[in-house]
């Protein structure tokens, strides 16, 4: 894994195959001490394994096959550490047999780990020891493979970038020409007398940008050379089965399941259009109604929609409330729109209320007007 990840190993990746290990890793520091080399097939049938014969004399002693599970508790804490290391730097989870890729999305990093099982308290069989280990094995060989890289031809026709084309393009985005013999650099706000003074002041004041661009040229044609880039799944049309999608000889119509049988929200199944159409594509977004009204009456093409009469109810709704309950905003708009203003009675009431107002107010403004322009003259009084 370490190897594959370029991680505290030196060695160029086509050297990934030596059997040498990677000694700048400390976890793995004097592990050779601590491992069991595999020994061949003839050698095991010679031990009594397996793959020979069992004499008959071992019987009398009881059946060889079987062995009692022992744990070494020195070897438990090496093989510990290895494992926490893979559960930590790879996110491989080895008893569990998987790896978690977004780690980073997780609520809980690096907090989901499985622990061995207790040991097997009755005796067991080489068959079944065998067995494990090669199940074992199938379930971890993809995760511990190399990664797979497309191929230079593949990655150019998915449009791989070249740095100094990018680069490039970069310092042709950050020239603009002002007028004649006069240049400017955005980045800096400096003006120059030609295109070949900008690209010079980009490559020699600017270089973190270029750098910039080198690293994101690379972290995508990286990205793109990963044949298990994250992507979208491919939803792929199952295969057609007895009774979907060709109809058996004699039938009308695809069988289908009884109605107690399906679970609640469920979808329903996909119902054939008249005339031998496509059938009716199922809800999508949950069971229920869902999608049903905009498939109803239909056939093999869309229908079209229905002009419908909504008629009004003439009766008034009648409102049940507390009538003890504290007032709030939505009882008073409530006690608000039951008055019915479109109503022409209404309607004219409010609206002769509104003009004798009106007349009113401008009585006032004109007898008020009419005292100031001709003023009462003041009382003479003979004694």
């Amino acid at each position: 894994m370490d190897e594959r990840e370029r991680l505290w190993s030196p060695r160029p990746r086509g050297e990934a195959g030596s059997l040498e290990l990677p000694a700048q890793n400390p976890i793995l520091k004097n592990i050779t001490d601590y491992l069991i080399e595999e020994v061949s097939a003839e050698e095991e049938e010679l031990m009594g394994g397996t793959g020979g014969a069992e004499p008959e004399e071992n019987n009398k002693e009881g059946n060889p096959a079987e062995i009692t599970v022992e744990r070494d508790d020195k070897l438990v804490k090496v093989l510990d550490r290895l494992l926490l290391y893979l559960r930590i730097v790879h996110s491989i989870d080895y008893y569990n047999t998987c790896e978690y890729p977004s780690e980073d999305e997780m609520p809980n990093r690096c907090g989901i780990i499985h622990v061995r099982g207790p040991i097997p308290p009755n005796r067991i069989t080489h068959g079944e020891v065998a067995e494990w280990q090669k199940t074992f094995e199938e379930k971890m060989t993809p995760l511990f493979s190399v990664k797979e890289c497309l191929s230079e031809e593949e990655a150019g026709k998915m449009g791989r970038k070249d740095p100094e084309q990018e680069v490039e393009k970069f310092v042709l985005a950050n020239t603009q020409e002002l007028s004649k013999d006069k240049w400017l650099c955005p980045l800096s706000g400096k003006k120059f007398k030609g295109p070949e003074f900008v690209r010079k002041h980009i490559l020699n004041k600017h270089g973190d940008k270029i750098e910039e661009v080198r690293k994101e040229v690379v972290f995508f044609n990286s990205f793109l050379m990963d044949a298990k880039r994250p992507a979208l799944p491919e939803i792929k049309p199952p295969p057609p089965g007895p009774g979907q999608g060709v109809l058996a000889p004699g039938l009308p119509f695809p069988p289908q399941p009884p109605q107690g049988l399906l679970g609640f929200a469920q979808p329903r199944p996909p119902v054939l259009g008249y005339g031998g159409g496509p059938p009716y594509p199922p809800n999508q977004y949950g069971g229920g109604r869902g999608n049903y009204d905009n498939f109803r009456g239909q056939g093999g093409y869309p229908g079209k929609p229905r002009n419908r009469i909504i008629r009004g109810d003439p009766r008034n709704i009648i409102e049940y409330r507390d009538l003890d309950a504290p007032k709030t905003w939505t009882s008073f708009k409530t006690q608000f729109h039951s008055f019915h203003f479109n109503s022409l009675f209404y309607f004219t009431f409010l609206s002769s209320i509104i003009i004798i107002i009106t007349i009113i107010i401008i009585i006032i403004i004109i007898i008020l007007s009419t005292v100031k322009l001709f003023p009462l003259p003041a009382p003479c009084w003979d004694l």
